[in-house]
């Protein structure tokens, strides 16, 4: 039985070779949050059935089954876990002190501290259902690598490592398919210029590009490259497939080999492709400098002088190293031939290095981390805690963001200055200490082309990291890494200790077993411990798993139900019990659903059988600020923007928004986003003075802000002075012609501003624009309308017909009144036209 449950484990452990594949469009974050829930529960299924394992060994005692539970107490815990193939005690004291395990033990105890200390600790520890970290997704991750490294056997990596290639090459494929439009396929993706694939961002796929490569070649090289010559002594299970001896013969076997090293290696080349395709700078930096880094080690690896392989390896390294020089030489020098633009991946790189640091990606990515090191000033030590970017960000925001449009960022897009600020000093050499203690290790076991491609692969991830963060694809496959790095190789100790390598133990050896049982307090201990953790395991799965899950499916399929009560027990199905995926679950909902849907859609707000979504939904909306208060301000912006919707029908919802937008503002001093609200809050209270006040307040964070100007140009609108708002919307122009740092809910007032100021040459060179589609949105109907009275007033039959047959396309439900009223301006009725 116990061997059985770890057989179980290991399966479980190797299904999550699976999780880059899945996607479920039935919850929110399709591509994250499903992946994330698969890995949790393999981790939690695969620590049940070792705790259970260890546990019936304590209870039951292999040696006497006959014997009764509470009797066979007597077996030490050194027996257990040897007999089911678990390692000793003294091996895992000696694995925790190694300079790896110091390190690791000391990141987690940083984490905990930090999360101690945090301004919301059941945020630190819960994290969310996007990222995946704080604390409890860290100790999945450790958990993962840990399990790895005692439970698996040479073949159950050699079949890992093998596996994983092949979901990686469908990956790859699909990622293909995705930039070269091709959509006829099974599961195809989306067509776009930048990969994705089935990971959902082209930054993530290329880090799992780079880990993917490093497991091809680790699954065809191991320790030491593997000859063709030699397929025939290969053991039958090193494909990770058990073979029959009756089926295989060796010499089909040399051929599996054989292809397998050339799918390994075709897979490799696939995955270098995939990073070009996704055109993410980082990766591609990172692969670059790692690929030098294995090529100068190559070039100054030791051997033998007559050794001949020693000596091809360091000519191959010296002219590879020598060619890719000589091409970034060229590439620099030419970098704005046109050539560059049409090959993926460094026509992004040749903008990058033309534009130097003028472009917005590369501006705002610099803003960010000048925000990250004033956090960081502010908390130096322990950080601000897990999860807590958000929050950090939040308190020292730049108002310089805003010039290149709205932005909220949970991350600083470089893991070394998430961990500055949530962390601190103390979690930031931490994990530096990690780094250098799998350098070292890997250093240390291994030699020639092994050491410079492993270490190669080491600096590639750190340098992609530094502009990039983790995920729960490169969480999962780093934890595979570094587990598999950490496994025992030596042969004398595979042969010493079958049974915790080899795949247990025979009766026989247990005589050489010390008998001796451990003392009643440590086998009791062990118990309990083993019991817990095996209770956590499970009610992990629901409550961290499946409850939240089910919770997101409920509350994304709502609005679809028609029905009115079953629309509100499915909203309660996903709003209630209170789980840590909730700051998701009705923060995303009602931001990209109900807000649209119901607050700004008067028909459905306005009709009295639908007021119990309302009322759930804004207190469900005013429980989470209750909860965390001090965590996220986009909680009382989401909140205010309800009541604002609410208002048009009660004004007295302004004062009540008012509170909370004064509340957000003291967490928030910089945001402008927070001002544009109040000034408009303010307004509807009919305190225009104040509203223009506190505009103007916003203005002057930061004058370059093309938003500030128009939320100003509104306010003075509203306040009767007509001239200064012109200015302000000339101003906006100005500071930004494409109008695309302005938000797609700010289109349909500025097309009501223009009518309002009668600025008719603005409007209709706005309805212009968005015809030719060069606007990010198109405008509403009701701004359409507007442009089409100026039309018929100006008697201009070309513009209004044309207007008229693009609203036709745009809006069906109108389309038979467009037809009639094509008809009536090429006849000329324009007195009808206009009596319409």
């Amino acid at each position: 039985m116990p061997r059985r449950l770890l057989t179980l484990a290991r399966w479980f452990l190797t299904a999550t070779v699976l999780v880059p594949l899945v996607i479920d469009s039935s919850v929110f974050f399709p591509y994250a949050f499903p992946k994330l829930a698969l890995f949790r529960t393999l981790v939690e299924l695969a620590l049940a059935c070792v705790a259970l394992s260890v546990a019936w060994t304590l209870v039951r005692g292999e040696t006497n089954p006959e014997a009764r539970p509470w009797n066979s107490l007597k077996v030490s815990p050194r027996l257990a876990s040897g007999f089911i193939g678990l390692p000793s005690r003294a091996e895992a004291w000696k694995a925790i002190k190694s300079p790896l395990g110091i390190s690791l033990i000391l990141f987690l105890f940083s984490l905990v501290i930090s999360m101690a200390f945090s301004l919301d600790p059941y945020r630190a520890f819960w994290g969310d259902i996007e990222r995946g970290e704080g604390v409890i997704g860290i100790m999945h991750v450790i958990t993962f690598g840990g399990l790895l490294l005692a439970l698996f056997r040479p073949r159950d990596w050699s079949r890992y490592l093998k596996l994983t290639v092949l979901v990686g090459f469908v990956v790859f494929l699909y990622g293909l398919f995705q930039h070269f439009g091709i959509t006829w396929v099974p599961f195809a993706r989306h067509a776009q210029d930048r990969a994705e694939s089935f990971i959902g961002n082209p930054a993530f796929l290329a880090t799992y590009a780079l880990f993917v490569m490093v497991f091809a070649w680790m699954s065809v090289w191991g320790k030491d490259k593997r000859k063709e010559t030699e397929a025939r002594s290969v053991p039958r299970r090193d494909l990770g497939i058990p073979l029959r001896s009756r089926l295989i013969s060796p010499l089909p076997l040399f051929f599996l080999v054989r292809a397998w090293r050339w799918f390994a290696f075709a897979t490799i080349g696939l995955g270098a492709l995939t990073v070009f395709l996704t055109g993410t700078r980082g990766a591609m930096l990172g692969l670059a400098v790692g690929g030098v880094v294995a090529l100068v080690l190559t070039l100054f690896q030791r051997g033998d002088r007559g050794d001949i392989s020693v000596q091809r390896r360091r000519i191959r390294a010296g002219m590879l190293l020598a060619a890719l020089f000589v091409f970034a030489g060229v590439f620099w020098t030419t970098r704005t031939a046109p050539l560059w633009q049409s090959i993926p991946g460094l026509n992004r790189l040749a903008v990058t290095a033309e534009e130097s640091l003028s472009d917005a990606s590369t501006e705002t990515r610099l803003i960010t981390w000048r925000v990250s090191w004033k956090a960081f000033l502010e908390k130096p030590v322990l950080g601000w805690g897990p999860e807590h970017y958000i929050t950090a960000y939040e308190r020292h925001y730049d108002p310089a963001f805003a010039y290149y449009g709205e932005t909220w960022l949970d991350r600083a897009h470089s893991k070394v200055f998430d961990l500055l600020v949530t962390q601190g000093v103390v979690g930031t050499v931490a994990y530096v200490s990690l780094l250098v203690a799998l350098g070292a290790l890997i250093w240390r076991r291994n030699a020639g082309a092994v050491r410079a491609v492993l270490l190669g692969f080491l600096v590639s991830y750190v340098v992609q990291n530094l502009v990039l963060f983790d995920q729960v694809v490169s969480y999962l496959t780093f934890a595979v890494f570094v587990a598999w790095a950490a496994r025992p190789t030596s042969p004398a100790r595979l042969a010493e200790a079958p049974a915790k390598w080899a795949g247990g133990c025979e009766p026989a050896s247990l005589s050489s077993v010390s008998a001796a049982p451990a003392s009643p307090l440590r086998r009791y201990a062990l118990f309990v411990v083993c019991c817990l953790l095996f209770v956590a395991a499970i009610g992990g799965i629901y409550f961290v798993n499946a409850l939240p899950y089910a919770q997101a499916r409920a509350y994304k399929e709502s609005p679809g139900l028609g029905d009115i009560k079953k629309v509100t027990a499915r909203l309660r199905d996903g709003m209630y019990p209170t789980t840590y995926a909730q700051k998701d679950i009705r923060g995303v909902g009602i931001d990209n659903i109900y807000q649209d849907q119901y607050f700004l859609y008067d028909p459905y707000r306005q009709n009295p059988k639908f007021k119990a979504v309302g009322d759930l939904l804004l207190a469900g909306a005013k429980e989470m600020i209750d909860r965390e208060p001090v965590y996220d301000v986009r909680y009382y912006i989401r909140y205010a923007t309800m009541l604002h919707a609410m208002a048009r029908d009660d004004e007295s919802y302004y004062a009540k928004a008012e509170l909370y937008l004064r509340k957000a503002l003291e967490l928030s001093p910089t945001r402008q986003e927070l001002f544009y609200l109040l000034a408009f809050n303010l307004a509807g209270q009919g305190r225009v003075d104040e509203s223009i006040t506190i505009a103007r307040r916003g203005v002057a964070l930061d004058t370059r802000v093309a938003r500030a100007h128009f939320h100003l140009g509104l306010m003075l609108d509203a306040g009767g002075q007509k001239d200064e708002a012109k200015r302000e919307l000339a101003e906006v122009e100005r500071l930004n012609p494409r109008l695309n740092t302005l938000m797609n809910t700010d289109f349909r007032t500025l097309g009501m501003l223009y009518a309002s100021l009668g600025e008719n040459d603005q409007l209709i060179l706005l309805i212009d624009r968005s015809m030719r589609g060069a606007l990010p949105v198109a405008l509403d109907q009701e701004t359409y309308t507007l442009a089409l009275k100026r039309y018929a007033d100006q008697k201009d039959q070309e513009h209004f017909a044309a207007l008229a047959k693009f609203m036709k396309g745009t809006f069906p439900s109108i389309a038979d009144d467009m037809d009639v009223l094509i008809d009536l301006a090429e006849k000329g009725n324009w007195e009808i036209i206009r009596k319409l």
